[in-house]
């Protein structure tokens, strides 16, 4: 009976054992998932494309049915085929991650390159004096170019507004005045996508003198308004002759225009003359021949207004001029202070600068002030001079810029990420007599990089603007002629944010 206990029992495990193992040959049998039929890639069209655009992205996976886009700028989408506008040029890492009904995944990778645009132009018609003042990137796209053309073949010039697309080429063009001299110095896109420029200009019916000017002038480039300044200031009499212009213009915040030049007064009996920095600020919003004006500087001096800012807080004026001090030959940087009355708020001189030609003046993140002009301007050697100012307009350090021969400043911005870009000329440097020169420095004043642009014959700067790609647009001049003084053309260039042209 044992014996046969036994024997069921060992009969049974082996029954269980052969039942355990063809239940584990069963399950190995099924087909495991697979992702080898899995494939993850794309195309991208439209690639290195010149910013604006947008970039078409090709999904060329397979067996995909989940899509996952990171397009490297922080942006994503779940579209199979997506469209993307990048707000910046650059290049992006973009990700795409596949996956499919099983849940398998795969990842590709690849690069979108956004490209600058960039160009060189020359603008102008042949025996023509073309001379660009002030660059403008306009609301509503494109630029315009301010300025002075002459094309009878005299000296005389009439005032000039040259419309660009986004790509530089001319749109229209316009000149302002009659026969007698008329000159723009500066200019600005108005809030209502109209102009305005100031110089000065002679009286067409006197012919005598010129006197600061202002014209208004409609988006379509047919002129509204226009009015010569007069110095009202000072006391006019027969023995004294008043010459007067206006070097920069603004809008303020309150919609007023503010204005910035120079009044000279000649005294007709003892051929002396006194000169002074001029502010001139139109009463009301709207353009009117009410205007209220102000003098600076010292009596008897050699004073002259460059350029005016409004500060960042929209509490006040900054104006920067030059002056000479009693018994000196040189000028010194004069930096003037007024609130939106015109009232001095501090005035300072640098005169422990030597000889300093200040031409442009910027107001930085800090609530200090940048200038940039030329050092030594009548010396064969003259230098790019980069002065920093703190609030109260003390010196706070002095840069030079320059090699054997001349440089010269004349226009400083602030970039975006609070470097200090300069524009101006060189005779060290570059391909022929004097190129165009343009400078990248910190913050603190020190050299990033340098460029030159020019030919074999003359070429200088005049004005730098920032571009929505963080490019740089560079506003100069062109001659083919010694001395540059009967026939000039507008140069007109964008580069990368590196400073090349492609």
């Amino acid at each position: 009976m044992r014996k046969s206990f036994i024997f069921y029992i060992l009969c049974l495990a082996f029954m269980q054992a052969c039942k355990l193992e063809n239940l584990h040959e069963e399950v190995e049998s099924l087909p495991a998932p697979t992702c080898d039929n899995l494939v993850a890639n794309f195309n991208i069209n439209n690639n290195s494309c010149s910013w604006p655009c947008s970039i078409n992205f090709e999904n060329r996976s397979v067996n995909g049915v989940n899509y996952l886009w990171e397009f490297g700028d922080g942006n994503m989408a779940t579209l199979s085929d997506p469209e993307h506008a990048y707000a910046k040029p650059g290049t992006y890492n973009v990700k795409l991650t596949v996956s499919d009904e099983n849940g398998c995944e795969k990842i590709i990778r690849k690069d979108a390159v956004i490209g600058f645009q960039t160009f060189e132009k020359v603008l102008g018609e042949e025996s023509t004096r073309e001379i660009g003042a002030q660059l403008l990137a306009l609301a509503n796209g494109g630029y315009a170019i301010i300025g002075s053309k002459n094309d009878n073949g005299g000296m005389g010039l009439q005032a000039a507004i040259l419309r660009l697309d986004v790509d530089g080429n001319q749109l229209w063009e316009q000149t302002y005045g009659g026969f007698a001299d008329d000159r723009a110095f500066s200019g600005i896109e108005t809030s209502d996508e109209g102009f305005v420029f100031v110089g000065n200009a002679q009286n067409n019916d006197t012919l005598e003198k010129y006197d600061a000017y202002f014209h208004r002038v409609f988006d379509t480039g047919n002129s509204w308004f226009d009015n010569f300044y007069v110095d009202t200031v000072r006391n006019t009499s027969e023995e004294y002759i008043y010459v007067s212009d206006f070097s920069s213009v603004i809008q303020a915040s309150n919609g007023k225009y503010v204005m910035l030049g120079t009044s000279s007064r000649f005294n007709t009996d003892d051929q002396s003359s006194t000169t002074s920095i001029f502010l001139g600020q139109t009463r009301g919003v709207k353009f009117s021949n009410d205007f209220e004006a102000s003098l600076y500087g010292r009596p008897s001096g050699v004073d002259r207004g460059k350029q005016i800012i409004e500060t960042a807080d929209k509490s006040s004026y900054v104006l920067l001029g030059k002056t000479r001090l009693p018994g000196e030959s040189d000028d010194d940087p004069y930096l003037i202070k007024v609130d939106t009355s015109r009232q001095v708020i501090w005035e300072q001189i640098l005169a422990n600068v030597n000889d300093i030609e200040p031409n442009s003046i910027v107001e930085t993140d800090d609530g200090g002030f940048i200038i940039v002009g030329t050092k030594n301007p009548f010396a064969s050697n003259s230098d790019i001079v980069v002065l920093k100012v703190d609030p109260a307009g003390n010196l706070s350090w002095e840069k030079t810029f320059g090699g054997t021969g001349k440089e010269s400043g004349t226009k400083v911005i602030e970039a975006e990420n609070g470097d200090l870009v300069i524009v101006g000329e060189t005779t060290s440097l570059g391909a022929g007599v004097s190129d165009l020169y343009l400078l990248r420095l910190d913050k603190m004043g020190e050299l990033i990089w340098e460029r030159t642009f020019g030919s074999a014959f003359f070429e200088w700067g005049i004005d730098v603007i920032q571009a929505n790609d963080g490019g740089f647009l560079l506003l100069g001049g062109k001659s083919e002629q010694f001395f540059n003084s009967f026939r000039s053309d507008i140069l007109f260039i964008k580069t990368d944010d590196q400073g090349n042209v492609n």
